[in-house]
């Protein structure tokens, strides 16, 4: 896009008729922008597994391939204890983080 600007004012000096163009090339990324759909990998660090199978069984029917196999069931999250509030959400935080290191580890989460 921006290698083309400079062509393009050449053969348009009127900034005008260059701007219209522009928007005119512009309009189908922005429609595509929200036909888009979110990465698998982006949904599994956020936790969205049931959206994030849906994207990789939706990728690989386009791609002509059989579906992964479902994600493993997600671990318990334990509620932290009175007292002990600060310990107990870093361990459940290594816990997240080692669940999906499992996940992008095996292949998973693309």
């Amino acid at each position: 896009g921006i290698v083309l600007l400079s062509p393009m004012s050449y053969m348009l000096p009127w900034w005008r008729a260059l701007s219209l163009v522009i928007f005119i090339l512009g309009m189908p990324v922005l429609v595509l922008t929200f036909q888009l759909q979110e990465s698998p990998k982006w949904l599994a660090t956020r936790e969205r597994t049931d959206e994030m199978y849906k994207g990789l069984c939706y990728i690989a029917s386009v791609n002509g391939h059989p579906a992964p196999p479902p994600p493993p069931p997600r671990p318990a999250v334990s509620l932290p204890v009175a007292g002990n509030q600060q310990a107990a959400g870093v361990d459940d935080a290594s816990k997240k983080r080692s669940v999906l290191r499992i996940l992008i580890c095996d292949g998973r989460v693309s």
